[in-house]
């Protein structure tokens, strides 16, 4: 068990958690830079799962979504595409994406 240092807000604190789940991800998957990368779902851990990614240099950060009201925060944080799986031709997208590869 570790202590919260007093210099660090609980707000922030409660960040370590989700982060840490992040970075597991990409450890798991010996994730090395210049990957096309897909994050389902833009919650707290698909935002730092985009970051880790952008971190370590991924070359293609693709973020699935069901709608579009985050797009221009998703776009701010680094992300290249957007695809929103309520779209008719989302898998025709994905492939146009990664140019018919998939993702690493």
């Amino acid at each position: 068990v570790k202590r919260i240092p007093d210099d660090l807000n609980l707000q922030d604190a409660a960040m370590i958690e989700p982060l840490t789940v992040a970075i597991h991800a990409f450890y798991q998957n010996h994730h090395k830079e210049g990957k096309k990368v897909a994050v389902f779902g833009m919650g707290t851990i698909g935002c730092f799962v985009a970051q880790v990614a952008k971190a370590i240099g991924a070359e293609n950060i693709t973020a699935f979504v069901r709608n579009h009201k985050y797009d221009d925060l998703l776009a701010d944080m680094g992300i290249t595409s957007v695809v929103n799986t309520q779209d008719k031709d989302w898998l025709e997208q994905v492939n146009h994406i990664t140019n018919g590869r998939g993702f690493d």
